[in-house]
């Protein structure tokens, strides 16, 4: 279960991302998940870099949030931040 503010700090974080992290994340994390060989057609990104770019969008979300607990003492954020 979500603590209060998380799931808006959440999609603060997903909006701080470029353009282009949004669109791959959301074809990742989409039900059910195209497969890379479909992400690599819809983004442009090759195959090989779509890992790494996942990778490199969690690690921003998390500094996102991270930053965010710091600067307001939400320790509830923590948790949510480590799931990232």
């Amino acid at each position: 279960m979500r603590e209060e503010g998380e799931e808006e700090t959440l999609w603060q974080a997903f909006a701080s991302l470029p353009g282009r992290y949004q669109i791959l994340l959301r074809l990742l994390f989409a039900n059910p998940a195209p497969s890379y060989q479909e992400i690599s057609a819809v983004t442009g990104m090759p195959v090989g870099s779509i890992g790494p770019v996942r990778r490199r969008c969690l690690a921003q979300l998390r500094e996102y949030c991270l930053e965010r607990q710091q600067a307001s003492g939400a320790t509830h954020l923590i948790g949510m931040c480590q799931r990232l």
